[in-house]
């Protein structure tokens, strides 16, 4: 039988997602192609038992972004009809800038059920232990492919959480200067509502400019992920753990906010929270890590993995040198953001460009042409040990 994790064999998925498939968006056609892949390659390994979870969601992070500034400024608005006015402002303003802290985090969004949705899917598979099972983990990797993004870009990507921080900051003084209108300073306020106004109105603006990007092949982010999945769930339809079962959960909708996680922690989050989660992110690089700091899309948004996680992680990475599997802080928000901010147990193992960033995020260049297939398999192998590791507790 054929190693299912070798790089040969994990390229060929990729090929088939980022070169034969291409782009694909969220919520459409090209996203429910790269299921079909998948589930077709799970039903010639013999993986039957294949569950399609169908959700809602919003088709562009765009979306999630332009809600709340409209919030606010229409908040701005009501602030010109008196005092009243300028509370509801302001409290409208506080409620937008809540909404874009938990979109930066990877949380639900109250105010998400303004927004346009439509159906994307997540497809989940159980493989049992062999033998009465004693552990539950989750290996996570998203099928969907972003557009082109502007604060991505190398040569300004330093600046983005100066950025998405500031839009929080701005966002927080701009209801603040509304309320304190009521209590007095009326002209000094309403000179900085007005000023933060004007900001929120061109963040709104460059939103929707990125929106003329092109959609982005994703052969690091994520088909690598996929790839790494399909390969380790070949490996124990024939080679199941003793005492551990696994879930292969491919997500739907990470690209606009981890929605594909979030709906699928509505439905199994109650069975799974003792369950550990692994998840797959642009391993398509010579450097593999666990993530051991995570810096979220803000400052004011770093999460970090539980301590059982971390150890052990660090113990498969002591008892596997070969694999040159080491911890490292990155910037990055994915769906273990998610699952921490709930509560649950996880960690992240990711692919470390040259220069200590994600490789080719939310960029053109994210082909397969760019991947380096040694630390895909590298990735797989480790996440594997991790799996055998827990096994033997």
């Amino acid at each position: 039988m054929s190693d299912s994790l070798s790089q040969d064999a994990l390229l060929v998925h990729i090929h088939a997602l980022a070169a034969g498939i291409g782009p694909r968006p969220t919520a459409q056609a090209a996203e429910g192609a790269a299921h079909a892949y998948v589930r077709t390659v799970l039903q010639l390994s013999g993986i039957t038992n294949i569950e399609a979870q169908a959700f809602p969601t919003r088709t562009t992070i765009a979306s999630a972004v332009t809600y709340p500034l409209i919030t606010a400024l229409a908040g701005n608005i009501l602030s010109l009809f008196g005092v009243t006015g300028k509370l509801v402002g302001g409290c409208a303003s506080f409620f937008a800038g809540y909404n874009l802290w938990r979109l930066y985090g990877g949380q639900r969004l109250p105010i998400e059920f303004l927004e346009p949705r439509q159906q994307s899917n997540n497809l989940i598979v159980r493989i049992p232990a062999a033998r009465p099972s004693r552990h539950t983990i989750v290996l996570i990797g998203h099928v969907d492919t972003s557009k082109k993004r502007a604060l991505n870009d190398p040569r300004v990507r330093h600046l983005m959480l100066r950025f998405s921080t500031l839009w929080l900051f701005i966002m927080l003084l701009n209801g603040l200067s509304q309320l304190v209108q009521v209590a007095g300073l009326r002209w000094i306020a309403r000179i900085i509502q007005w000023l933060s106004a004007t900001f929120l109105a061109s963040t709104l603006r460059q939103a929707w400019a990125d929106e003329r990007n092109p959609y982005v092949a994703g052969a690091n982010d994520n088909a690598t992920a996929v790839a790494c999945l399909l390969g380790i769930g070949q490996y124990l339809r024939h080679h199941p753990l003793h005492s551990t079962d696994v879930w292969l959960v491919f997500t739907g909708a990470e690209e606009v906010g981890c929605v594909g996680m979030q709906h699928f922690l509505d439905k199994y989050g109650r069975s799974l929270q003792y369950a550990s989660f692994i998840d797959f992110e642009m391993v398509g690089t010579e450097r593999i890590a666990y993530v051991t700091r995570h810096s979220g899309l803000s400052y004011l948004n770093t999460y970090y993995p539980d301590h059982e996680s971390l150890q052990w992680a660090n113990e498969t990475a002591k008892a596997h040198p070969h694999l040159h599997v080491s911890g490292q802080a990155m910037v990055m928000m994915e769906e273990i953001g998610t699952l921490r901010g709930q509560g649950y147990r996880g960690i992240c193992i990711a692919g470390v460009g040259a220069d200590g960033w994600l490789a080719n995020w939310h960029q053109v260049s994210d082909t397969v042409e760019n991947i380096v297939p040694s630390g895909v398999e590298r990735a797989a192998r480790f996440v594997l040990a991790m799996l055998r590791e827990r096994d033997t507790i």
